[in-house]
C-alpha cells in the first residue's frame, strides 16, 4: 500500500512485515520467505540441514511462486500494472548495486 500510495516508507513496511513473519513462523518453516533470506541463512550456517542444493531448490520455488503471484495479479487486474523502475535521478546501475549490497 505504501508503494501504491506513493509514500517513501515502502522499504520500512516491507522490512517490518518480513521481520514479523520471520519471528512468527521461523520455527515452523525455517523462515525461507524469499531468496535473500535463504541466502542469509545458508551463509550464516545456522541451519545445518540446509545444503547449497537444497537452498537452490528453495530459491527456485520462491521465484516460481513470485511469478505465479505476478500472473495472478495481472489476471485479476486485466493486465493493468504500475511502472517499476529507478526513481528520478537514479539509474539501473545504482539500483543493481543497492540491491546487491542490501
Amino acid at each position: 500500500l505504501n508503494f501504491m500510495g506513493r509514500t517513501p516508507d515502502g522499504a520500512w513496511s516491507i522490512a517490518c512485515a518480513l521481520m514479523s513473519m520471520i519471528y512468527a513462523l521461523g520455527n515452523v518453516s525455517g523462515a525461507h520467505f524469499n531468496p535473500a533470506v535463504t541466502v542469509a541463512i545458508l551463509a550464516s550456517g545456522r541451519c545445518e540441514d540446509l545444503t547449497p542444493a537444497k537452498a537452490g531448490k528453495f530459491m527456485a520455488a520462491q521465484v516460481l511462486g513470485a511469478m505465479a503471484a505476478a500472473l495472478t495479479y495481472a489476471g485479476v487486474y486485466n493486465g493493468a500494472s504500475f511502472k517499476l523502475g529507478p526513481g528520478k535521478g537514479f539509474g539501473y546501475g545504482g539500483v543493481a548495486v543497492a540491491e546487491f549490497v542490501f
